[in-house]
């Protein structure tokens, strides 16, 4: 997409985790370790809105390389019944081939 027709957030949305602005130097240093050890464990991201969950999540899909078909994203501001969140998490899994 053209970046005239993307919306400013997504236009200017940090890439790198060099462009992400850490608040927490401790998280700072985790983030550093995981992406060194080309190893996450599972984590769920939770604040406000606009404190950078889904920023920094893509951020670590593109810096390990993960394939967008091997990233189930559910934003539970939209998406919070439990129909929704089971029904998308089963439907996922089973396309899985691992």
């Amino acid at each position: 997409m053209n970046d005239k027709h993307k919306l400013w957030v997504e236009k200017y949305r940090p890439k790198t985790f060099d462009e992400y602005i850490f608040h927490d130097v401790n998280f700072h240093r985790s983030v550093q370790r995981m992406v060194l050890d080309q190893s996450i464990p599972h984590l769920l991201l939770s604040g406000v809105a606009g404190t950078g969950k889904t920023t920094i999540a893509r951020i670590f899909v593109n810096a390990l390389h993960i394939e967008d078909t091997d990233v189930l994203v559910i934003n539970a501001s939209d998406e919070n019944s439990v129909d929704v969140i089971r029904d998308k998490i089963k439907s996922f899994v089973s396309t899985w081939d691992g």
